[in-house]
């Protein structure tokens, strides 16, 4: 299973309990460091959104302070419920996952809902993959489909690799090889691994 993330600092793909974290960077322009830490944390704690979603990275991936994965789900929840939708789908990840909160699937799939309807690619992609797999719900490649069309569409290389592989396979999607290519392509031109491996051994 993957997870995907959104962090404003970092992207890279690291390997945990055999499953892939993709952290999508996007949102910030600077990466967050200790000396951001004294400023961005009294903002924080006035309420600021942004500054708590920050926050939650930082202490999700140990950047600029000590990981602290409980910390991380605090900033993470707090910014989530004034409808920062990067950090809805960071906390769906901590409950699909059970990392700083008990595993709680349903609860995760809620959290993307919600940063999906804000159109967080990332949040789409990870409920496309929720019903691909069955992971918390009833299994579906038709409905997995349908969520990562919609992100997609916005652009986002991962949801178009795994859009080229239900076509390439026929799961969930009437099978094109020609549909299957276009996606992979896409992917393959924003630096996805995957769609250029599977574009060189076609």
């Amino acid at each position: 299973a993957s997870f995907i993330m959104n962090g404003g600092s970092v992207s890279s793909v690291e390997a945990i309990d055999g499953s892939s974290i993709t952290v999508y960077g996007g949102e910030f322009t600077e990466k967050p460091d200790e000396a951001w830490l004294a400023d961005g944390l009294y903002i924080a704690e006035q309420g600021d959104a942004e500054a708590q979603g920050i926050l939650g990275v930082m202490y999700y991936y140990g950047e600029g302070v000590r990981k602290n994965v409980a910390a991380a789900v605090k900033w993470y929840r707090k910014a989530a419920e004034q409808g920062d939708c990067g950090a809805q789908n960071n906390l769906g990840v901590c409950y699909d996952k059970g990392t700083g909160v008990a595993q709680d699937r349903a609860v995760a799939l809620k959290w993307y809902r919600k940063a999906a309807r804000h159109g967080n690619a990332c949040a789409q992609t990870n409920i496309g993959e929720m019903y691909e797999t069955g992971r918390g719900v009833v299994k579906s490649a038709v409905r997995a489909a349908k969520w990562y069309e919609k992100a997609a569409a916005q652009g986002y290389a991962g949801a178009q690799y795994d859009l080229g592989e239900l076509y390439a396979s026929g799961n969930g999607v009437a099978k094109d090889l020609h549909a299957a290519e276009m996606w992979y392509r896409k992917a393959a031109e924003q630096g996805n691994a995957e769609a250029r491996r599977k574009l060189a051994s076609t």
